[in-house]
């Protein structure tokens, strides 16, 4: 592990309660993930889970259809861009930390957390290396 994950992964360490049950990424549509060949928000996840010793599951959480990346529309039409389009699935445990590499708007990742806390989640974190203005 490298650079700004290593530097999350030493602060949260320090922060034992914000440790999670579970470590879930940010899903990515199985055709943007072939056309990139990764996704970042796994790797980062796995990284994460290794050194916090905490579980992780890119799984439990999917992405049901393909849109138009999020870094193209502005803020209305990235809430409206995102509606229906994560389902959770299988149980979920109380404390979860959601993990992306860049939250911008934070329209993903409100809908995310809000999927995983309409299944049950009481706790949902979100875990990015990076925030940028917009």
């Amino acid at each position: 592990m490298a650079g700004l994950s290593e530097h999350l992964s030493r602060h949260l360490q320090t922060r034992p309660e914000l440790r999670p049950d579970l470590i879930v990424p940010a899903p990515m549509h199985r055709k943007r993930r072939r056309q990139r060949g990764f996704n970042q928000a796994e790797d980062i996840a796995e990284q994460l889970s290794l050194a916090l010793n905490v579980p992780w599951s890119a799984t439990r959480i999917r992405r049901l259809r393909h849109a138009r990346p999020q870094r193209e529309l502005g803020r209305e039409a990235r809430l409206h861009n995102l509606r229906g389009m994560f389902e959770v699935c299988g149980s979920v445990p109380a404390r979860i930390a959601l993990v992306d590499d860049v939250v911008t708007t934070g329209a993903t990742a409100r809908m995310l957390a809000t999927a995983l806390i309409d299944a049950g989640a009481e706790d949902v974190q979100v875990w990015a290396l990076a925030r940028t203005p917009g």
